[in-house]
């Protein structure tokens, strides 16, 4: 175990009971963006390693965060978007009536050939890929991050469309 002079300890404890009261407030007060959300993702990575290395009590920090962890789940969607692409999916059902998902994900290896480098020209309308078993194509791509539909727009492909592609034309 890593020996955390007190002070440290205090200091930590300090900044993450600092960012949970500012995300109360963020959620409070209706401004929820992609800063908190990536503020809350970090905390639970931050006070695991306070519980585990830490000699001052990590109970309360916890039960700061699993209150505001309840407070938030039904209000905003939580993703880590350095990893994957929030998008809408449009699907086009049997009676040729449309319906639209949105908070899908997709993990952004998926669409980039580089894992390390993600090239946002790499995501371009056009773009086919298989995402949630289902070959998709982008219709619409946002140059920032829309609060609605996400980085971007699909469509599942149609049955004409399957079957170009499997014999090579698409």
């Amino acid at each position: 175990m890593v020996f955390v002079p007190h002070q440290v300890s205090s200091a930590l404890y300090t900044g993450i009971s600092t960012q949970l009261d500012r995300l109360k407030t963020a959620l409070e007060a209706d401004r929820w963006t992609f800063y908190e959300s990536h503020t809350y993702l970090s905390l639970s990575v931050s006070i695991k390693w306070y519980a585990e290395h830490c000699v001052v009590s990590s109970l309360y920090l916890n039960e700061d965060f699993i209150k505001l962890s309840e407070e938030i789940k039904d209000k905003y969607f939580i993703y880590d978007y350095q990893t994957h692409y929030r998008y809408t999916l449009r699907s086009q059902m049997v009676d040729g009536l449309y319906t639209e998902n949105n908070n899908c994900l997709i993990d952004k290896n998926l669409i980039h050939k580089d894992r390390f480098k993600y090239h946002k020209e790499e995501l371009f309308i056009g773009r086919i890929v298989k995402a949630q078993r289902l070959y998709i194509k982008i219709t619409e791509v946002f140059p920032l991050i829309d609060n609605t539909f996400g980085s971007f727009k699909a469509d599942t492909l149609t049955v004409d469309e399957l079957i170009q592609m499997r014999k090579g034309e698409h």
